[in-house]
């Protein structure tokens, strides 16, 4: 197997790991991945975890301890505060009912109880139509004049897949130290060999 399919295999496997509640996935007609994660907080727990693992501080806004002040300290998080939600009032309410539908409705579980929107795409119109009109707005996007200090506008999940074609040409997946120590110390808590 080649690289390429390897990281496609590890994409596949841990591309929804962490507490997204809503995802999409389309394809457009230059055939660029458009994924977006949608996720009730201003950030995610698995960068939380990163952050710690490096021993770095968080954005401001990203968290509070668990006294409701304001922190950039990840180790706050884990000491019984709480990630702040996206768009404050509005990105709360989202959050509410994500998870009166995630976990009250579906029950209390570890994975799999995320709430997940799904449309066809092609019933409303033809899906090549919808794939014109998607790809038509992608590029009106994407040839937006940037903010100051940027030199283009992205659309979402074009970072990634940048990460993700650097990584396929590098033929490697570059860790950080922390991250790295982080899954070490997590093998040898159970046991695992390492490599």
């Amino acid at each position: 197997r080649t690289i390429d399919s390897h990281i496609r295999n590890i994409r596949r496997k841990f591309e929804n790991i962490d507490n997204l509640k809503y995802f999409n996935n389309l394809k457009s007609k230059l055939s660029k991945k458009f994924f977006i994660k949608i996720i009730k907080n201003k950030h995610y727990k698995g960068k939380i975890s990163v952050a710690k693992a490096n021993n770095v501080s968080l954005p401001e806004g990203a968290i509070i301890d668990s006294h409701g002040r304001a922190s950039q300290n990840p180790d706050d998080f884990y000491g019984g505060g709480a990630l702040l939600p996206a768009a404050g009032p509005k990105g709360s309410g989202l959050g509410i009912i994500a998870e009166l539908v995630g976990e009250a409705m579906l029950g209390s579980a570890l994975e799999f109880n995320w709430l997940m929107i799904c449309m066809r795409a092609d019933a409303f119109q033809s899906f090549a139509q919808y794939k014109d009109a998607a790809s038509a707005f992608s590029k009106q996007v994407r040839q937006s004049k940037p903010a100051p200090g940027f030199d283009k506008v992205l659309m979402p999940g074009d970072l990634e897949e940048k990460k993700y074609q650097d990584c396929v040409a590098a033929g490697y997946v570059s860790v950080s130290n922390g991250v790295t120590k982080a899954l070490m110390d997590a093998a040898q808590s159970v046991s695992q060999p390492i490599w």
